[in-house]
């Protein structure tokens, strides 16, 4: 799971969570006959890494993903539209930005 935050504070950050379990391995073992639905609502989310996409000077108003959650955009006071897509090591890039101006530039 990805979620996205942005701020006042101008920082972009992605965090990824990974689907755990309260209780640990004990009390999951102790617990083999709970039935299915009390097992999704014993499930958690932990963190399994952030990172800092953008600290800019400048408020990051919105951040929002692509229909996929593959593709994140974020905009701001700096009149810029960002797109960013993580790479083959799960590092996230700036791939393009939207200037107030209309003209697109890619990032190299």
């Amino acid at each position: 799971h990805l979620v996205a935050s942005c701020g006042k504070d101008g920082i972009l950050r992605v965090y990824r969570l990974k689907r755990g379990r309260y209780g640990g391995a004990a009390s999951q073992t102790n617990n083999k006959k709970q039935s299915a639905s009390s097992l999704a609502s014993s499930s958690s989310l932990e963190l399994e890494k952030h990172q800092v996409l953008e600290k800019g000077t400048s408020e990051v108003w919105r951040c929002q993903w692509n229909v996929t959650g593959t593709v994140l955009a974020s905009s701001g006071d700096g009149g810029v539209v960002r797109l960013w897509k993580s790479d083959f090591r799960n590092e996230w890039k700036c791939v393009s930005e939207l200037r107030g101006d209309v003209s697109p530039s890619v990032m190299q």
